[in-house]
């Protein structure tokens, strides 16, 4: 960003952003970093087929991250510790992320899956699809803007 090719406002949030860089740079302003929650290593680490096994959980120095003259987190940033799930009754884990559309236009679908914690015990599903990117598809884009 440069304050010669945009509005007034602009140069304002261009000028206050180059006085935090500098500020932050020579360490006038100082952000402690803070820990984000704990996450298991690998999603389905702690199950009821691990439960009482040791298993790695990690977390970062993100929760703000540090700055300046800022103090680092303190502590490990990964731990093993013992799965205590409780498996008295079958439950579905968190769906994972749902996975990139199989079209870019002109109607696809993605997918999802969830574990359960007691293999195959759990009712319901555990792959969800969806549509997606349903809008057409533009072959020839000088054929469309030609309309008007």
């Amino acid at each position: 960003m440069h304050p010669d090719s945009k509005s007034g406002l602009d140069v304002h949030v261009w000028v206050a952003y180059k006085i935090l860089t500098l500020f932050y740079k020579h360490n006038y302003i100082s952000v402690n970093g803070g820990w984000s929650e704990w996450q298991y290593a690998e999603p389905e680490s702690c199950t009821c087929s691990v439960q009482g096994r040791r298993v790695k959980r990690v977390r970062t120095c993100t929760n703000p991250p540090q700055a300046g003259a800022g103090d680092t987190c303190r502590g490990f940033s990964e731990e093993f510790v013992i799965c205590t799930l409780s498996c008295h009754f079958a439950r579905w884990m968190e769906w994972r992320s749902w996975s990139s559309c199989s079209r870019t236009c002109g109607g696809g679908t993605r997918s999802r899956i969830r574990i359960c914690n007691m293999a195959r015990r759990c009712s319901g599903q555990s792959a969800e699809l969806e549509e997606c990117n349903e809008n057409p598809c533009i072959q020839d884009p000088g054929k469309f803007f030609n309309l008007f």
